[in-house]
């Protein structure tokens, strides 16, 4: 049974790889254009979008509330922490973006993109698909550390690695932070069996952050 869950998570992240990896190296064979998305931009909303219902619904046959869409149940203490970290994280940022004198960006397509459909659609594959996978032949623990670096080679791969790019200092950090925070979020989807407070989460820290990639 665990053998499924480790092969269908390969699957599922060789998946996201793909996605960018094609068309960096020659143009995706179904590049295209998305309302303001364009190339592998587009093919992974479609593809995010698609497979989860493709995993559950159809190869596994069962319900979404499985990887996490329902209203959280955990502990009232896990909760409370929860929402602590959330609270934090939105009024650290926004200090943290005045103070460097950037203000807020209320672009649509900002907001849109950034701060509510990437950020859906990279809980819901890397908390729901993988981790709740992980989880059942890892234990809690190792299932929210490891998706954690799932998240944070990700996006190492999309930014710098398919691209040769090299690392600098600050975004070496960077990724550093994003790895942490992909534990963050993971310890709050093992403790409220939810996608909903982590995409909060993961969405405010999108509105309030400063990429530098």
């Amino acid at each position: 049974m665990c053998r499924r869950e480790y092969v269908e998570t390969a699957v599922i992240f060789g998946v996201l790889l793909a996605i960018r990896g094609v068309n960096a190296v020659n143009p995706f064979p179904l590049n295209f254009d998305l309302f303001w998305y364009h190339g592998w931009y587009a093919v992974y909303v479609v593809i995010g979008f698609t497979l989860p219902v493709i995993m559950e619904k159809v190869v596994r046959r069962r319900k979404l509330s499985v990887i996490g869409f329902k209203l959280p149940t955990g502990k009232r203490e896990s909760l409370r922490i929860t929402a602590v970290v959330i609270v934090v994280f939105l009024v650290g940022g926004i200090i943290n973006r005045m103070r460097l004198g950037l203000g807020l960006n209320l672009d649509l397509c900002y907001i849109a993109s950034t701060c509510i459909l990437l950020p859906f659609l990279e809980e819901v594959n890397f908390r729901g698909l993988m981790q709740t996978r992980l989880e059942v032949g890892l234990g809690r623990t190792k299932s929210w550390i490891l998706s954690g670096l799932f998240f944070g080679f990700w996006h190492y791969w999309v930014h710098f690695l398919i691209l040769w790019r090299p690392l600098t200092v600050m975004s070496l950090a960077q990724l550093g932070g994003t790895i942490v925070f992909g534990w963050v979020v993971g310890w709050i989807f093992t403790e409220t069996k939810s996608l909903l407070p982590t995409f909060l989460l993961h969405s405010i820290n999108n509105f309030v952050a400063v990429y530098k990639w």
